[in-house]
């Protein structure tokens, strides 16, 4: 194969060189213009964006349940419909009849309880009050002083039977059997009195403890239902 003129070889590369670069600068133009379009194209361009997120949606004015703690008759109302309230308002009261009715009966133990006390202070320190704050002390203390005036006296008798009789079998007139009989007289009515006021001191320190214990659970009960009582008022929340 002959080898191509030098002349013709010169004409085919500029025409292969002129023809390749003509097609890349219409491609790369196009592209150009392309990408240009594009940025211009980006202000005008509308995304809708959206964002997902948990969430409360709740009223500028709530409506808040008021109840009752317990269940009872209404007997009165302080407000009336559509009336604007502070927190704290009295809206309206139940009936505390029976919370009241208990409540008495629980200040009249109180009121009992507290004349006892006062009467056992002195008595059960052997002392007879001036004047007694409670009928059944009074009571007590009269059956008592009457029992011990009745021993008093047979104890008084006892004694004079025994010096007179002693002075007998000092003196050999009796037998000291009958001598030991008034002296045996004697000591067990010394014992009966003693025992008397002791157990009766000691009853009554007795009962001035229990009644000092059973006041301090009634005043627990008083606070319980006067916090029982604040729960018949229904207030603004």
């Amino acid at each position: 194969m002959k080898p191509l003129p030098q002349n013709l070889m010169q004409d085919c590369l500029e025409s292969y060189i002129y023809k390749h670069t003509t097609k890349s600068q219409i491609i790369y133009i196009t592209v150009l213009l392309a990408v240009i379009a594009c940025l211009v194209a980006l202000p005008l361009i509308n995304v809708d964006v959206t964002v997902q997120n948990a969430g409360m949606v709740r009223p500028v004015n709530e409506r808040t349940e008021v109840k009752a703690s317990v269940s009872e008759w209404v007997d009165s109302v302080y407000v009336r419909e559509g009336a604007r309230l502070q927190q704290g308002d009295t809206i309206l009261r139940l009936r505390t009849d029976n919370l009241l009715a208990r409540q008495l009966l629980l200040q009249q133990k109180m009121e009992d309880m507290t004349r006892q006390l006062s009467d056992l202070g002195q008595l059960a320190q052997g002392n007879t009050p001036h004047h007694f704050a409670s009928g059944v002390r009074m009571q007590e203390n009269a059956y008592y002083m009457k029992r011990k005036n009745e021993l008093e006296t047979l104890l008084e008798k006892a004694r004079s039977d025994y010096t007179r009789n002693k002075q007998l079998f000092d003196n050999e007139v009796i037998s000291q059997d009958e001598y030991e009989q008034y002296m045996y007289a004697l000591r067990k009515t010394e014992n009966e009195y003693s025992s008397l006021i002791t157990n009766q001191l000691s009853i009554w320190q007795t009962d001035k403890n229990s009644l000092t214990m059973n006041r301090a659970e009634l005043q627990s009960s008083l606070d319980q239902l006067q916090k029982e009582h604040e729960m018949y008022y229904v207030t603004s929340p």
